[in-house]
């Protein structure tokens, strides 16, 4: 998925019923992996960024269940907010 406007709500409800939730993490053998979907992260940053909120805030107020920014969230705070955040080339 390389662009949020390109991708028709069929088009993701096939990748998610080959690949599972566009956003998701696994543990394997020690090892963390996660997979954002990054088409989505872009405008939800976008729209942050406009609206002048911190990460945090926008993740904390998004009532959105498949957000970017709020699975982020999520993952961060089992692994560890600052590591992953710079991952991610986003301050805290």
């Amino acid at each position: 998925m390389n662009d949020p406007g390109i991708f028709s709500s069929e088009a993701r409800f096939r990748f998610e019923k080959y690949f599972g939730p566009t956003n998701q993490y696994a543990e394997i053998n020690g090892h963390i992996l996660v997979f954002v979907d990054s088409p989505r992260l872009i405008e939800e940053d976008r729209q942050r960024r406009s609206a002048g909120v911190s990460l945090q805030r926008f993740a904390q107020s998004s009532d959105e269940a498949d957000s970017a920014i709020v699975f982020i969230h999520r993952v961060s705070q089992r692994i560890g907010t600052r590591y992953f955040y710079s991952l991610l080339g986003c301050s805290v």
